[in-house]
């Protein structure tokens, strides 16, 4: 690592890292909105990470929130794990298991083809 002349070390801005859970509020903005209002008209649910203590607060989670919108936009949504956590909220019109073997099996008979 070069020297630096005046012997002193640049630091590097902290890493901003946006957060995968949303407050009502996080959520509303994130989606354009100044008010939790909108919430009410979205299928996507609030999640609790815990019953009481920390992780009690209901909180969204981005990631459903930008597939609820993909679908909406008519975007591909890949398939995502559901861990039976939630109702399958955001995840577009099918978007279920048979959406994922599916893909998965298309994926690989072209892996298989292609290895020949």
């Amino acid at each position: 690592m070069p020297a630096l002349a005046s012997g002193t070390m640049t630091r590097r801005a902290p890493v901003q890292i946006p957060p995968r859970l949303l407050t009502a509020e996080q959520a509303a903005s994130y989606l354009g909105y100044a008010t939790t209002g909108v919430l009410a008209n979205i299928p996507v649910r609030p999640r609790r990470m815990a019953l009481s203590g920390p992780g009690s607060q209901p909180k969204y989670d981005r990631a459903e929130l930008d597939a609820w919108l993909d679908g909406l936009a008519g975007l591909s949504v890949p398939a995502a794990s559901n861990d039976g956590a939630g109702q399958g909220a955001g995840r577009g019109p099918s978007g279920g298991a048979d959406d994922a073997d599916a893909a998965f099996a298309a994926w690989k008979a072209g892996k298989a083809g292609g290895a020949g």
